[in-house]
């Protein structure tokens, strides 16, 4: 039976994100199809996806009995930056009192 994990659960935009196979029996082949458009294979990936969304990651293992899959989601949010500051002042010389 086709099982996965994966971590971290929950990703920004450009961070890799872990997959292991968790299938039960022997698996002879396996395809990770990412959910946006694009697709892998081996037992255990990382992927990193562009936009944010939530997308459904679904692992197919296959053998000489015949093929499983398994869908999970994941929530890729949007990369957030630290603030900053941004200030001027006037007069951007000192000025000499006497």
């Amino acid at each position: 039976a086709a099982n996965f994990d994966f971590e971290p659960r929950t990703a920004e935009v450009g961070q890799s994100v872990q997959f292991g196979d968790g299938s039960v029996g022997r698996v002879t082949e396996w395809t990770w199809d990412w959910g946006d458009g694009t697709q892998s294979s081996g037992a255990n990936q990382s992927h990193t996806w562009t936009s944010p969304n939530t997308y459904r990651v679904t692992l197919t293992v296959r053998n000489q009995y015949g093929a499983d899959s398994a869908t999970k989601s994941i929530v890729i949010v949007a990369k957030v930056e630290a603030p900053r500051a941004v200030f001027e002042f006037s007069p951007r010389s000192p000025v000499r009192t006497r």
